[in-house]
């Protein structure tokens, strides 16, 4: 790794983001979106976040921080499209150099709001907006993955409202205290939608066609996540991912399902 930046990214809780750079091997851009094949690791990372990319995500993120805490994102998704699409524009991805998880979370929010009536155009840029989000932020991607492991379509088409406060009940358990309370903020938010009858209704509906094997973490996406230290992913602490990753053998996988 080379220490290349003058200046420290203000967070230092992470440690192979923003001020420093692994050697890279390879680009992999044929298949299953653009993967960063870096020396010494065992699995590539996914998505290419440029700084231009993340400043203009962290700007997004901002924008939504700020309607979430005013509970008003969904009260004029037009607005907020016009607002956020020419900041993220730029960095949208073709759709084969795209995750599957990105591609995946994509068609669902698309597939809800069609279903609660929104305009197409209107509902395309809104999904591709949060999902280019989850393809850059690596960060925020990871603790949904993590989510997502510890559920199934089958218990949130069942009792969405429940599913949704316990994961993210999950997610204050493992996470650190700041970003977690941007989660809670969310989980209030949908948990209020949920008392709504037509949005439990079409999240329902939408969720019949997700693949959610493509939003859950995969072998390359478990090792990284146990290489975090801002986060406890699948509930283990820094101590036992370290053992964890000194103990497995990552070629025949990773055994962290519920």
């Amino acid at each position: 790794m080379f220490d290349i930046y003058e200046n420290k990214s203000g967070n230092d809780q992470i440690a192979s983001e923003t001020k420093q750079v692994w050697e890279m091997d390879r680009i992999d851009c044929e298949s299953g979106g653009i993967k960063l094949y870096l020396k010494g690791c065992d699995y590539p990372q996914k998505g290419w976040p440029t700084h231009e990319a993340l400043f203009a995500v962290n700007a997004v993120k901002k924008i939504i921080l700020v309607l979430v805490k005013r509970f008003s994102i969904f009260m004029n998704i037009e607005s907020f499209n016009v607002i956020c699409w020419g900041i993220i524009s730029p960095y949208v991805l073709r759709f084969k150099y795209q995750q599957e998880f990105t591609k995946e979370l994509d068609d669902f929010i698309y597939k809800f709001l069609m279903l609660y009536g929104v305009k197409d155009e209107i509902a395309s840029k809104f999904s591709t907006i949060i999902s280019h989000v989850f393809e850059y932020d690596w960060a925020y991607r990871m603790r949904l993955q993590d989510l997502f492991n510890e559920t199934n379509s089958v218990k949130l088409y069942k009792y969405p409202r429940k599913e949704m406060r316990r994961l993210l009940e999950l997610n204050r358990v493992r996470d650190f205290k700041e970003a977690s309370d941007k989660f809670k903020m969310f989980a209030r938010l949908v948990s209020w939608a949920f008392f709504i009858p037509k949005v439990k209704r079409c999240f329902r509906e939408a969720l019949k066609s997700v693949d959610f094997k493509k939003l859950q973490p995969d072998d390359g996406d478990k090792y990284w996540m146990l290489c975090r230290i801002d986060y406890n992913p699948f509930g283990k602490t820094e101590a036992e991912r370290k053992k964890m990753l000194d103990e497995y053998n990552f070629v025949k996988g990773i055994d962290v399902t519920i």
